[in-house]
């Protein structure tokens, strides 16, 4: 999947009332696709199943007229659980995989975030003023750059804004995902 890739993403929802649809823009301000969220997101291992385990997911993300969908699988339970988050084609090929952990299952907030594909990074919760998201993105080398935030300190509508030179817009709306997961807990 080979598309052309803006130098930021901007998450912005489709209302001011719901918190499940997004619009993605690029920089020129213009839509260039969606995510939209389930009621209710099942895992693919999930024990309490109402969907087909190829039917579960956790979002359906179109961009430049293309669909991928995003999943999830535990890989511990427990009180806090560790998740591998996937970006599918629809054909079932992995685009791109997150692992989130919880080192010493202790609380939400030491929870770590490695990006396995298409490359190896983690990404860094930081705590924002006031309640904005931040995340940074890590390389094995070292090397540190901003990579989530939210544009605004103070906003109406919880917008979002990704960028990485690294990433295709497609691995971007799937990192902003999680960071909207992980800070709103939807």
């Amino acid at each position: 999947m080979s598309l052309p890739s803006s130098p930021h993403l901007l998450f912005r929802p489709r209302s001011l009332w719901n918190d499940w649809h997004y619009n993605l823009l690029d920089d020129a301000g213009s839509v260039i696709g969606g995510i939209e969220l389930p009621l209710w997101a099942q895992a693919k291992n999930a024990r309490l199943r109402w969907q087909a385990p190829e039917d579960a997911i956790a979002a359906q993300l179109t961009l430049r007229g293309q669909s991928t969908r995003i999943r999830f699988e535990y890989l511990s339970r427990g009180w806090v659980n560790d998740i591998r988050w996937t970006l599918e084609s629809n054909d079932g090929e992995i685009l791109a995989c997150l692992d989130q952990s919880r080192p010493g299952k202790r609380a939400l907030r030491s929870t770590r975030f490695f990006l396995t594909q298409p490359f190896s990074a983690e990404l860094l919760a930081i705590s924002g003023l006031w309640g904005n998201i931040r995340m940074d993105l890590k390389t094995p080398d070292g090397i540190t750059a901003p990579c989530v935030s939210t544009p605004k300190l103070f906003s109406v509508r919880r917008e979002l804004q990704v960028e990485s030179p690294m990433m295709s817009d497609a691995v971007k709306a799937f990192v902003g995902f999680i960071a909207l997961t992980f800070y709103t807990g939807d």
